[in-house]
């Protein structure tokens, strides 16, 4: 069984038709399944960097700040206690790592699934070609326009080996580009439409298919 998807050029004027494999393009949807992708692929972009020193990092004098007793006061004895300003950090954070693995069956099933919702809601446009001649930002924004995606979120896919698509596309606000080989289903879900080459759909099948 397969799914056909309408194969469009620049102008947005259908050329012809692709069969999709069911298996890849329209498979149900586990909504959990895809909750936990997008939550690793976000964990897995933190740098972890995040740092804070504690009381005993904190670079202060160690003398006794005021007498002990007397003066009516809270009892104190360093000028670097988490309450003094200048002072540590009470429970600062710390470097850490924060990666986690997805196994590969399950990201293929994920990308699958991100996929499958596009193609049933209408929105995984197939070009036959993006034709762009020259690195120019105008030439994506026409090829945009056309297809009345100009101001949309979009994702970007190209499996043609030809660098002006990346630069012609990069500085368009909402959308992203990036090669067929590279993209995940989180990438898939945060935009709200695929536009994508005949040969990066080529390259998607032969990913999924293993």
């Amino acid at each position: 069984m397969s799914v056909k998807v309408e194969i469009k050029n620049k102008a947005a004027e259908k050329i012809g038709e692709m069969e999709l494999s069911e298996g890849i393009y329209n498979v149900p949807v586990n909504t959990h399944l895809l909750y936990q992708a997008v939550r690793i692929y976000q964990l897995n972009k933190r740098q972890g960097t995040a740092s804070a020193k504690t009381r005993s990092e904190v670079k202060a004098s160690t003398r006794k700040i005021y007498r002990q007793k007397g003066l009516g006061r809270a009892r104190h004895g360093s000028i670097s206690a988490p309450i003094f300003v200048g002072g540590g950090k009470a429970f600062p954070p710390k470097p850490k790592d924060w990666n986690l693995v997805i196994p590969k069956n399950l990201k293929r099933k994920a990308l699958a699934q991100a996929l499958s919702d596009r193609v049933r809601d209408d929105r995984f446009i197939i070009l036959d070609s993006y034709d762009i001649p020259k690195p120019k930002t105008k030439e994506m924004v026409e090829v945009l326009k056309n297809h009345g995606l100009y101001g949309e979120k979009i994702l970007v896919v190209y499996g043609e080996d030809n660098n002006n698509i990346y630069l012609a596309s990069r500085n368009i606000s909402g959308v992203e580009v990036k090669r067929a080989q590279d993209i995940n289903a989180y990438d898939v879900l945060k935009k709200k439409y695929v536009l994508i080459d005949k040969k990066g759909v080529e390259i998607l099948n032969k990913r999924l298919e293993k």
